[in-house]
């Protein structure tokens, strides 16, 4: 009897535990009820006190001052707006400039032969589609890729204020959307990647063809050309439409994550609210029951969440092309010249002595894509001395080494093996510039620019007088035909001297060299 006694006031004990808890609850439960309808009050006796007795009393009045406070807000965001995007675009623009000058002034120090490995239409393409995409990348982005990240976290802020359990479900999608955007974003890489590389086809079939025009006509080869430009655009526009199909299928699936992940969150508190009860299943989700304004008020939240996780994905495909892009622009501007400087260069004086080739071996350099069959050396083990005054013509067949030999001189390239020796001093340990004052090239294929014979015969020696410049064009006989043109010396010559003649271009050319 006495341990049934003991065993039943355990039970009361216990019991009246349970009791009491329930009742501590219930009174936790009831004040922060109470706090909250508090805070009620006080914000609506604020709003009574400080905010009504300023609006007008009439209705119509009222209307007409919100409807001019909605005005006023919107004027205030498209001004901002319109301030923000120009802004954004300006920045955008004058990056692109800064990164167009950056790669021209790269190029410009590279040597002939890495300029002809990357080809020349790749150039043009970074120069103009690829900087032109990354501009547009760059303006859309603008402020919101800081902006809308900054106005879903404070969403999330006041969600896990109203209601951390629920906010909790939500930010449990985020690393299902981080994986949807990886993928994505692995994808779109890829497709813009082919873009450039179709681009940079197209870009090829217009040098080509433009270059060689006068072939083209000549041999009625434009039909052939036409098929080959038509077929490279239509390879563009292919892996264009799988850019797009990529981005719209990114968005469909952003979309339905939104969603899923909406009625994810909007299903429970909205079972909290019409049971009036704070757990699902055991599993706690309220402190107290949720209240219609508060269900909605969390749904606003939500929705300023959604929205720019809409915006983010977006951003995020034009981040990744803006990636690609990038990196396309500065592979470029990584690339390195065959022809280094000396680290500490020597002086170089007039040549007094001679040059002097010794065991010179040349083989050019192959792209990384080209799979062709390699070529053998164009100079092996060549020994040549030519002395200070001597003049020297180089003969033998085509192919034989001449142009290479010449080349060797100004240091468009550099031997592989041997030394080319100027007064004695290796010409891979003097400065450039110096070895290039010294030095006149007259190609094989004459090069003029699209300014003025005078302009033109001047390039090499800008700070020449009027005196040197026509003592040059009388002694390559530049002023037999140009004395007889109405503007003389300051003829336009056109495009690649398109308005003279084959040998006036030579002459042109042996004048600047001259001079």
């Amino acid at each position: 009897k006495k341990l049934e006694r003991a065993s039943l006031s355990d039970d009361d004990t216990h019991a009246r535990s349970k009791k009491r808890l329930k009742v501590l609850n219930e009174e936790r439960r009831l004040q922060q009820r109470l706090d909250i309808e508090s805070r009620r009050v006080w914000l609506m006796s604020w709003v009574e006190t400080r905010v009504l007795p300023k609006l007008p009393r009439d209705p119509f009045h009222l209307f007409a001052a919100l409807s001019g406070l909605v005005l006023a807000v919107t004027l205030l965001k498209g001004a901002c707006s319109f301030l923000q995007d120009t802004i954004a675009g300006g920045v955008a623009e004058l990056v692109t400039i800064d990164l167009r000058q950056a790669l021209f002034r790269r190029t410009l120090h590279l040597d002939p032969q890495t300029v002809a490995l990357g080809g020349t239409q790749k150039l043009m393409n970074d120069f103009t589609y690829t900087l032109q995409q990354l501009a547009r990348c760059l303006g859309e982005l603008g402020g919101r890729v800081v902006r809308e990240p900054l106005k879903a976290a404070a969403c999330i802020a006041g969600m896990l204020y109203f209601n951390w359990q629920l906010t909790c479900l939500l930010i449990a999608f985020v690393p299902l959307a981080g994986g949807m955007f990886h993928l994505f974003g692995q994808r779109l890489k890829r497709a813009t990647r082919r873009v450039l590389d179709s681009v940079g086809q197209i870009y090829k079939s217009l040098e080509e063809t433009l270059v060689n025009v006068k072939a083209v006509i000549a041999f009625d080869t434009a039909g052939q050309h036409r098929r080959q430009f038509h077929r490279r655009n239509r390879e563009n526009f292919a892996q264009s439409m799988r850019l797009v199909r990529i981005n719209a299928l990114s968005a469909a699936a952003v979309e339905l994550l939104v969603v899923f992940a909406v009625l994810i969150v909007l299903l429970p508190a909205a079972y909290l609210v019409l049971r009036n009860v704070t757990s699902i299943g055991g599993v706690k989700l309220a402190t107290v029951p949720p209240t219609f304004p508060e269900l909605a008020m969390f749904y606003a939240l939500l929705a300023g969440v959604i929205d720019p996780l809409r915006k983010f994905s977006k951003f995020y495909n034009t981040i990744r092309q803006s990636g690609v892009l990038a990196d396309q622009f500065f592979r470029q501007m990584d690339r390195e010249s065959l022809v280094p400087t000396a680290a500490s260069p020597q002086w170089l004086p007039r040549l007094a002595e001679g040059l002097e080739f010794r065991d010179v071996h040349f083989t050019y350099a192959r792209a990384a894509d080209d799979d062709s069959p390699e070529r053998g050396p164009v100079l092996n083990g060549l020994d040549l001395r030519i002395d200070c005054g001597e003049v020297v013509a180089i003969v033998g067949p085509n192919g034989s080494g001449k142009s290479t030999l010449a080349g060797l001189l100004p240091r468009f390239f550099d031997p592989n093996q041997g030394t080319v020796l100027f007064d004695g001093l290796d010409l891979r340990h003097v400065r450039l510039r110096e070895l290039r004052d010294q030095l006149a090239v007259v190609p094989q294929d004459t090069l003029l620019f699209d300014d003025t014979i005078a302009a033109n015969i001047r390039y090499g020696k800008p700070n020449a007088t009027n005196e040197e410049l026509r003592e040059a064009a009388c002694r390559a006989h530049v002023l037999d035909f140009a004395d007889g043109l109405p503007q003389g010396l300051d003829t336009p010559v056109g495009e690649g001297g398109r308005q003279l003649s084959g040998g006036q271009r030579q002459r042109v050319a042996l004048a600047r060299a001259m001079l």
